[in-house]
């Protein structure tokens, strides 16, 4: 299901905003500490994120997302945008629920946000955030929709929306750490999500084929180092 109109694209401004806002008290409460040498979070980095720009798929190829979803390869229907790339092997019978509008879902892998990191900012960006740091990240939401309104950028309608769909984000929203996975990944617990950190780029993974979490979760690991052992290395 594709949301094309003015709140979602407040909400993606506004989702920005906010983990910006979360990094920056991660950082200001974060003390200063000496690392050593070749600690990944102050080596130059191995990989740039532009290397991969327009070829993502050549990342995640249509043959690892079917393993990944466990269907055959020619089933996939790809789909690419600036921001990833995304397999679709047919409908799942499985009901999600967006904005109270209830759907069907695909059965589904993604890569996305391939982008050039630190360890320490991978870690700043992608951690359980505090009740501090959410409360911060509400306050600069706030701000910015007031701004919007006051621009004639949004009304109050649209305004609202963006503002709920922004606060919802960091509701629930814990992290765990994913061992043997790249240099540094965890596992999104709310969206069901793995974001991977290795050799200076991080990136997205996103399987949604199977019933059950474990099982799209173990898929998303196997696919992650797939993509790092046979494209990254």
């Amino acid at each position: 299901m594709k949301y094309t109109n003015k709140p979602t694209k407040l909400f993606a401004l506004l989702l920005l905003l906010s983990l910006t806002a979360c990094q920056s008290n991660s950082q200001d409460n974060k003390k200063t500490s000496t690392k050593p040498a070749g600690d990944l979070q102050t080596q130059t980095s191995v990989l740039k994120a532009d290397l991969y720009k327009d070829k993502l798929d050549e990342l995640l190829t249509p043959d690892m997302a079917a393993s990944a979803a466990g269907k055959e390869v020619s089933q996939a229907e790809k789909s690419v945008n600036s921001i990833g790339v995304k397999y679709e092997f047919g409908k799942s019978g499985r009901k999600k629920k967006q904005l109270n509008i209830e759907y069907e879902t695909t059965n589904m892998v993604e890569l996305k946000f391939v982008q050039d990191f630190t360890l320490e900012n991978f870690k700043q960006m992608y951690h359980t955030p505090t009740a501090e740091e959410l409360k911060r990240a509400n306050e600069a939401m706030n701000a910015k929709l007031a701004e919007l309104e006051k621009e004639g950028k949004a009304n109050s309608q649209q305004a609202g929306m963006a503002g709920d769909m922004a606060n919802s984000m960091g509701k629930n929203l814990t992290f765990d750490e994913v061992p043997a996975v790249g240099d540094y990944a965890v596992w999104n617990n709310k969206d069901k999500q793995l974001h991977v950190f290795y050799k200076g780029i991080g990136f997205q993974l996103l399987v949604d084929a199977y019933a059950d979490e474990a099982t799209n979760k173990a898929r998303a690991i196997e696919a992650a180092n797939a993509i790092i052992n046979e494209k990254l290395k």
